[in-house]
């Protein structure tokens, strides 16, 4: 067993104890600033918080239960980070007939909540995590390209599209307007 022996920087803080996962508003019609928002499939599945810690998981859902013993076949994304401490926010999605943990945000990376810091810094540091297994992947986002997104959702089936602004903050536990969530449409009209 490998334990770190150096003691955290200045700049540690312990992880948030059991965020909530923040919420879209519904919408129908396309924000008048789509280009400042990243745009992600909306997987319509089980929203859940991945806090893994020194090679361990506990899996949270939206409300809080622990979900982890439902989903031990995830257990290897934990040894994937080795002794890293992180925080993803996400969702056990069907892809096909397999269900798959589809991570979209990092809320703590090894000593620092990344809470406050927007949303494009934190898809950033998402993306270098490399998060992307047999049963696990980091969801595919795209700045700007809301038509084209709801498109590929409507023919995926897909039940919509969810936009990010990227500067928003991540606000635990609340429903904010930061995130946009549109059902899939085919002409892609906004």
């Amino acid at each position: 067993m490998i334990h770190r022996m150096d003691p955290p920087d200045g700049g540690w803080e312990p992880p948030p104890a059991r965020p909530a996962p923040m919420t879209p508003v519904s919408r129908t019609r396309v924000p008048r600033d789509p280009e400042r928002y990243a745009w992600e499939f909306w997987w319509g599945g089980r929203r859940a918080l991945a806090h893994v810690e020194g090679g361990r998981l506990t899996l949270r859902d939206a409300d809080g239960a622990d979900v982890t013993a439902e989903h031990r076949w995830l257990r290897p994304l934990a040894e994937s980070l080795g002794s890293r401490a992180v925080i993803l926010d996400g969702e056990v999605a069907a892809l096909g007939a397999t269900l798959v943990y589809v991570c979209y945000d990092l809320l703590y990376d090894d000593g620092r909540s990344l809470l406050d810091e927007p949303f494009e810094r934190r898809r950033t540091r998402l993306e270098a995590l490399a998060v992307n297994g047999p049963r696990w992947q980091t969801a595919p986002s795209w700045p700007g390209e809301v038509h084209a997104v709801r498109r590929a959702a409507a023919e995926q089936g897909l039940p919509g599209v969810v936009g990010k602004r990227l500067d928003s903050a991540y606000a635990p536990g609340e429903e904010s307007a930061a995130w946009v969530r549109l059902p899939g449409k085919g002409d892609g009209a906004g």
